[in-house]
């Protein structure tokens, strides 16, 4: 069991069952409720090609045992059944509110009771990306904001008069926080 929890990048834990994402080497190991091996978990297409997800950095399981792997560095979410075959890809979704400069790198994928999937992305300020249960893109969950005042307004009015390049390079600029991670508990709270 020690080899398999070294370089484990998730775990996840359902039924009595505790799955190890070692996403680095592409491995995915299921352990039983006293940590013994089960199985390991090949994820393939379902004419039995083998997948990589070098990079992977989150495993999740549904109620209806849907498996979804973040494939972080494959800018994508994995969606299989508990055999391992996958059953839908998501990439990035084609939307006119996402940013053209957008790097779609999932890290986080919870599931509402209704189907719902919102998946963290790596950096995103936008929040979790929302997608209803056919896997069409709804828009962005929880995006945070950054207060902007009338104070504010006549201050950036006032560096656009009197900046100079070496004071744009000293300034700061204020950004919303980014999600790292996201999680669900048995109410459906977010």
């Amino acid at each position: 069991q020690l080899e398999i929890l070294n370089g484990a990048t998730d775990i996840f834990s359902k039924d009595g069952l505790t799955y190890v994402l070692n996403g680095e080497n592409s491995r995915l190991y299921v352990l039983n409720k006293d940590f013994s091996f089960n199985r390991e978990i090949i994820i393939r297409t379902e004419d039995g090609t083998e997948e990589s997800y070098s990079g992977a950095a989150n495993v999740y399981i549904d109620k209806n045992d849907t498996l979804y792997l973040s494939d972080t560095k494959g800018e994508r979410l994995l969606i299989t059944d508990l055999d391992g075959v996958v059953k839908k890809v998501l990439t990035l979704p084609d939307s006119e509110i996402i940013p053209e400069e957008f790097l779609y790198q999932p890290t986080s994928v919870v599931v509402d009771d209704d189907g719902n999937i919102y998946v963290v992305s790596l950096g995103s300020f936008y929040g979790a990306l929302y997608f209803s249960a056919d896997y069409e893109f709804k828009g962005f969950y929880g995006a945070n904001t950054v207060k902007y005042t009338a104070l504010d307004a006549l201050s950036y009015i006032w560096d656009l008069l009197t900046n100079t390049d070496e004071k744009r390079a000293q300034s700061e600029r204020v950004l919303p926080y980014a999600f790292s991670d996201i999680n669900i508990d048995k109410q459906g709270y977010l």
